[in-house]
């Protein structure tokens, strides 16, 4: 094994810290820049769909807009609609809201209280729990609420940016409570409707839940839509646009292909976006590759006049990368966590992100590595002359 320790001593302790930094730049660089558009493309998602919905057969109507909290449908057609399915356990209304609180933009979301202990579990930290009954009453996240400097007792202006009129409104508990409702004010749902500007007829989405031996696609045909058009999709969203007084159904296979689709962003544009991002990661790391070799080939070419094989020098070289990529694994996470962190992107409040994948980042360095492993194999150690 003497010839593996003379390998080792052959490459400058330059060209370990050169690797090791630019694999772990690359790979940081392409776990934020992934973790940040993945998070973005599931934003509605977050948004529509129950957080205690996985696992339960439930399908989301909302209108045919460009976001949920533009969206309005007739709670009467979608009643209508689903009269004719056997198997409805309950129909949940809720109404979204764009306002602007203190120069931040944000979203209420207005329900009632049974309502939302069906959508998610929640406890009280500070204050009353949600009633129905408190029409000028707002709760809160606790981490909202330190971010907003509000407490118990305390009052917030609300204004609406569908009516242009201001809300005063009392903070009358704090709440221990999931994303994305977290990040949003809770309200009864009459007055979401107040702020939003609609009648006691229409919301925004109506979340329906199945009995489990209920086929979803007898729900699609309630609302004359092909049964084959459901396919296998794990959620189902329910897109109403009215023409002419009449509803023109379609459906989607997740809040994020139909509110995307809508801005000019889809499915696939994410994709490309992804994929571009690592291909320039990946080509960065070939490159690495390729100096590692150059820039040691004078001290690789006496091994290799030596005795020891080109293909030899190479798989030793390519496994001082990958011990060099194992060892990065946490500092990756650990460094993607940070900026996150720091830079904090936010839309309408919801923080793009709330954690690392570190499977992702296990796959991106493998990728990083690969790459790095391609380039060393690519240079001829002998080189010219």
């Amino acid at each position: 094994m003497g010839w593996v320790l003379e390998i080792v001593r052959g490459v400058r302790l330059t060209t370990y810290i050169t690797v090791l930094l630019s694999i772990a730049l690359m790979s940081t660089l392409l776990v934020v820049n992934v973790s940040v558009l993945n998070a973005l493309y599931r934003l509605y998602d977050e948004i529509a769909f129950p957080r205690s919905g996985e696992g339960l057969n439930v399908i989301v109507v909302a209108g045919y807009s460009i976001a949920p909290f533009t969206s309005i449908i007739d709670a009467r057609t979608v009643e209508k609609r689903l009269s004719c399915v056997e198997g409805v356990e309950r129909v949940i209304y809720e109404v979204l809201s764009m306002v602007n609180v203190n120069g931040l933009s944000m979203v209420v979301r207005g329900l009632s209280k049974e309502d939302l202990k069906l959508l998610t579990n929640y406890s009280v930290v500070k204050g009353e729990d949600l009633s129905d009954d408190c029409m000028y009453c707002v709760w809160i996240g606790a981490e909202l609420a330190d971010r907003l400097g509000l407490d118990v007792g305390g009052y917030i202006v609300v204004y609406s940016l569908f009516t242009s009129s201001p809300y005063v409104l009392q903070v009358r508990g704090m709440l221990d409570i999931d994303a994305p409702y977290a990040y949003e004010l809770i309200v009864p749902i009459d007055l979401a409707r107040a702020i939003r500007g609609i009648g006691n007829s229409y919301a925004s989405i109506a979340v329906v839940f199945l009995s489990l031996g209920t086929d979803r696609s007898t729900v699609l045909r309630c609302f004359n839509i092909s049964g084959e058009e459901i396919g296998l999709f794990e959620r189902a969203l329910i897109a109403l646009k009215y023409i002419g007084g009449e509803d023109r159904p379609s459906v989607y296979r997740s809040a994020a292909e139909l509110y995307m689709a809508r801005l000019g962003l889809h499915r696939d544009v994410f994709l490309a976006v992804t994929i571009s991002i690592v291909v320039l990661t990946t080509v960065g790391c070939y490159i690495v590759g390729n100096m590692a070799v150059v820039i040691n080939r004078n001290n690789l070419y006496i091994l290799h006049m030596v005795g020891l094989p080109r293909h030899r020098i190479r798989m030793v070289l390519a496994l001082l990368i990958l011990i060099i990529a194992v060892f990065l694994l946490p500092i990756v996470v650990y460094v993607s966590e940070y900026l996150l962190h720091i830079v904090g992107l936010r839309v309408l409040g919801y923080p793009l992100i709330r954690g690392v994948d570190v499977s992702m980042s296990l796959l991106t360095l493998l990728f990083a590595y690969i790459f790095t492993a391609l380039g060393i194999f690519a240079v001829d150690i002998v080189g010219e002359g």
